[in-house]
């Protein structure tokens, strides 16, 4: 991680690019100006992106071999809209939907889970010309809907730094994050720390093959001292409409490495469309 950070201080040749390159998720007047300053890489499926973007997402999981049995179907993925601030450049700000989840041979109660807000400041950037990375902190919370239903029961917080670096049709987007609960952190979920790692290859006509490795660990709460890791390969498409507006669609298989795994595998379908 340290090797990518320090990376941003490279440059690469850049060769002769069409303006639509640049404008391909985001396409008002605010997301131009933003976009000239970042690399135009796709948003991988797992792995949050540092770039800023104007527009639209939903996410659907499909869990199967979940622990203690059954399979579950999460609708939205708690994902929503993303805007870039007006006149703020290096400021974005996600707010989610609560996802609906729904268990299927299980005890387990159907329903919504948290919302969540994510607040992103880009501290440096530079777009396939001028050195092709990006480095952005941002700052996650959530607020519980119901205690009984099929969220965490308690809102939570906490900081994540996202890097990238691209070289030419390559590209690696990272994030190191944390998830502290509000309240004891003695909870179901208890404090976690999160690093996920997508490898991307721009494809020809728009296709985005990807290779993620999602892991998490747990200090405290009933899954102390547990790690598990997730291989998640996947595949990215976009797909332009008109002018700079563009749809994005992305599926992919999260597939357990690790001993311990709250669910042998999960199927990802993802749509975004910019605005």
């Amino acid at each position: 991680m340290i090797l990518l950070v320090l990376a941003v201080l490279g440059g690469i040749p850049c060769r002769a690019q069409s303006a639509n390159e640049y404008f391909d998720e985001g396409s008002g007047p605010q997301a131009c100006t933003a976009q000239n300053h970042q690399p135009n890489w796709a948003s991988p499926l797992v792995t949050s992106t540092g770039r800023l973007i104007n527009g639209v997402r939903d996410d659907t999981f499909f869990e199967e071999g979940v622990s203690g049995g059954g399979s579950v179907t999460e609708y939205g993925g708690m994902k929503g809209v993303t805007f870039i601030v007006p006149h703020y450049h290096n400021f974005g700000i996600r707010i989610g939907l609560p996802s609906y989840i729904v268990h299927h041979d299980s005890s387990a109660a159907n329903g919504f889970d948290d919302i969540p807000v994510r607040l992103k400041y880009r501290l440096r950037s530079r777009n396939q010309c001028g050195g092709n990375y990006v480095l952005t902190l941002f700052f996650n919370g959530s607020g519980a809907l119901s205690r009984s239903g099929a969220g965490r029961g308690h809102g939570s917080y906490g900081p994540t730094v996202a890097f990238g670096k691209g070289w030419r049709p390559f590209d690696v987007q990272s994030t190191l994050g944390a998830t502290i609960p509000v309240g004891s952190v003695d909870s179901a979920t208890g404090t976690f720390v999160g690093l996920n790692s997508a490898l991307q290859y721009r494809a020809g006509k728009g296709f985005w093959p990807e290779v993620e490795v999602n892991s998490t660990w747990w200090l405290n709460g009933k899954n102390r001292t547990k790690k598990q890791t997730f291989l998640t390969p996947g595949l990215v498409k976009k797909i332009s409409i008109r002018n700079r507006a563009t749809l994005t669609l992305g599926a992919g298989v999260q597939i357990a490495a690790t001993h311990y795994h709250a669910y042998n595998h999960k199927v990802i379908l993802s749509a975004r469309m910019p605005f």
